[in-house]
C-alpha cells in the first residue's frame, strides 16, 4: 500500500536536493560575488571621483540596492541589477577620463590607439 508513495518520495527527494543545491550554488557562487564586486567598484569609483560630482556612481549604487542582505534577491537572481550597475560604472569612468587632463594619460591613450591601428580589423 505504501510502496507507490515511497517510490515517488525516493524519486522526488534527489530532485529537490539537486534544486536546493543549485539555488545555493547560484546564490553563494555567482550572485553574491557578482553583487559584492559591483558594489566594491561603485565605492572605489566614488572615492576617485572629483568632489561635488555626483551622478552615475550614485545611480549605480541605487540600482544595486541592498541585494547583499536579501535572500529572495539571491534566490531569484538573474544578474540584471549588476549589468545595469556595470553600465553606469563604465559610463562614469568614461566621463572621468574625459575630464582628466593629465598629459601622461593622453600620451598613453595615443600610444594605445596607435597599437590598435597596427592590429587587424578583427582583432582590434
Amino acid at each position: 500500500m505504501w510502496e507507490p508513495v515511497l517510490g515517488v518520495l525516493w524519486t522526488l527527494l534527489p530532485l529537490v536536493l539537486i534544486g536546493v543545491l543549485f539555488q545555493l550554488a547560484k546564490a553563494f557562487g555567482v550572485a553574491s560575488p557578482s553583487w559584492h564586486l559591483a558594489k566594491a567598484e561603485v565605492v572605489r569609483l566614488k572615492k576617485e571621483q572629483p568632489a561635488g560630482q555626483g551622478g552615475l556612481p550614485d545611480e549605480a549604487e541605487i540600482v544595486l540596492g541592498e541585494g547583499g542582505s536579501q535572500w529572495s534577491y539571491f534566490l531569484l537572481w538573474n544578474g540584471q541589477r549588476e549589468m545595469a550597475a556595470w553600465r553606469l560604472i563604465h559610463a562614469a569612468e568614461r566621463q572621468m577620463a574625459k575630464d582628466f587632463d593629465d598629459p601622461r594619460v593622453r600620451a598613453r591613450l595615443k600610444r594605445g590607439l596607435g597599437e590598435l591601428e597596427e592590429l587587424s580589423e578583427g582583432k582590434a
